[in-house]
């Protein structure tokens, strides 16, 4: 009956799904699927890992070192996925070593298989991995991520998102094995890879070279993103300055954070400069909200200033949220009466009118797309991809309406409906109303 099962599985050659499905009941509960290893079919190969899934059986893993791809992504899947066959996970795992493979869904399983291992040699053969040029660059980026996770792993499986439960891992033993490889990644090309490699290092506590990470942040062809975190990184005396007096806004901010936190007096001195000399909104912005913790007299007066030109409108309207925030955390109450007085009453966006001018198109994208709160996406698409229609589609609203319309369809959301998206109420004769 086995042999006629496997001809069966044969002949039909994947054509049926009904009878293939049928052909893998069988092997299941007849057993003995393991025998087909090396069978010349590849069709009964991928049908016999499918019935040892089913049957949990460790049996599976010699299906790894076959010829065909896609018996071997099969035996990856029952070894990694759902519930898996966790005797044989470490042998999943280090296939991941030397592998010449791009296939995707392989390569993201070889890797998480070695995540949930998770000891200090996993982390090396993932570093490994993240170092071959050879690899697809989008892998060796997923390792890094991994990586990044190593000593603190999410709930949700990396790969199919089931919950798993993780054992605490040893931080030094795994920081030690992978700082030479890290280290040699600062090195990449491709700004993208230079970024994982520092928030994993800065994750696991790896000492990175400071040599290294001075040329990367006085590199000034860099993306400002990675020179920040080389800051963060460093944080010495010169390389503050260096910040402080550096044409990149965002190395600016990152060391008047970091002077409002370990220098008071200079940190005021700076912060009010820049409020007095900086053309950029966003710095202006942040050294509002540092000078608002600073308890000195000039960090005072300059949010005080900025208070009364506010009231008396002199003031950038995309700066009123900011000041508003800064002196209502210093009491400054009196000084806004002003501006209080002349704010609009008869329109919804009234209370909320600071909010027209000034906002981040990064932030404002990741609350419409993932705010678990606002849940735009649940009624709108904001592109020509996925999104529901319940909603007109949001990709160009910011060329056809002005901001008072979108403020007032945030606050309001009835004040104005859009053509073909309102609620319609049919009379009929008979007195009926639909």
């Amino acid at each position: 009956a086995f042999d006629a099962v496997v001809r069966f599985i044969q002949d039909n050659n994947g054509e049926d799904s009904y009878l293939r499905h049928a052909g893998i009941t069988a092997l299941t509960g007849m057993g003995g699927a393991e025998k087909l290893q090396n069978h010349p079919s590849e069709e009964v190969r991928l049908c016999a890992v499918v019935a040892l899934r089913r049957s949990k059986n460790p049996a599976v893993a010699e299906f790894l070192k076959d010829k065909s791809e896609l018996v071997v992504v099969e035996a990856a899947r029952a070894i990694h996925d759902d519930f898996s066959i966790p005797e044989v996970l470490p042998q999943l795992a280090r296939l991941l070593t030397g592998t010449e493979s791009s296939n995707e869904p392989l390569i993201r399983r070889l890797i998480n298989a070695n995540f949930r291992l998770g000891g200090a040699n996993e982390a090396y053969v993932v570093a490994e991995y993240a170092s071959n040029e050879a690899n697809p660059v989008s892998m060796r980026l997923e390792a890094l991520s991994a990586l990044a996770d190593w000593t603190e792993p999410p709930p949700l499986d990396r790969v199919d998102g089931r919950r798993r439960y993780f054992k605490p891992r040893p931080l030094g033993e795994i920081a030690s094995s992978i700082t030479n490889m890290l280290q040699g990644l600062l090195s990449s090309k491709d700004a993208t890879m230079v970024e994982k490699t520092m928030t994993a290092a800065s994750k696991l506590s790896v000492q990175l070279s400071p040599d290294a990470l001075k040329d990367l942040l006085q590199n000034r062809q860099a993306p400002s993103s990675l020179r920040v975190k080389a800051f963060k990184s460093l944080r010495d005396p010169k390389t503050v300055t260096y910040a402080m007096n550096s044409q990149d806004e965002g190395l600016r901010m990152e060391a008047a954070k970091f002077l409002a936190k370990t220098n008071l007096s200079s940190a005021t001195d700076y912060l009010v400069t820049r409020m007095d000399r900086s053309q950029s909104l966003t710095e202006k912005q942040t050294a509002l909200s540092l000078l608002a913790d600073l308890e000195t007299e000039a960090a005072d007066e300059t949010i005080r200033e900025a208070a009364r030109s506010l009231s008396e409108g002199r003031l950038d309207k995309a700066l009123a949220l900011d000041v508003i925030e800064a002196a209502t955390k210093r009491g400054m109450t009196a000084e806004l009466e002003g501006y209080e007085k002349i704010r609009p009453t008869d329109t919804p966006i009234g209370p909320f009118i600071e909010a027209l001018e000034g906002g981040n198109p990064e932030h404002g994208r990741a609350i419409t797309q993932t705010h678990l709160a606002a849940q735009c996406a649940r009624c709108h698409k904001f592109s020509r991809g996925g999104g529901s229609t319940i909603g007109p589609n949001l990709r160009d609203i910011g060329t056809k309406r002005d901001r008072e319309y979108l403020l007032r369809a945030l606050i309001a959301p009835g004040a104005d409906i859009a053509p073909g998206y309102g609620m319609v109420t049919v009379a009929l004769k008979s007195g009926e109303t639909i």
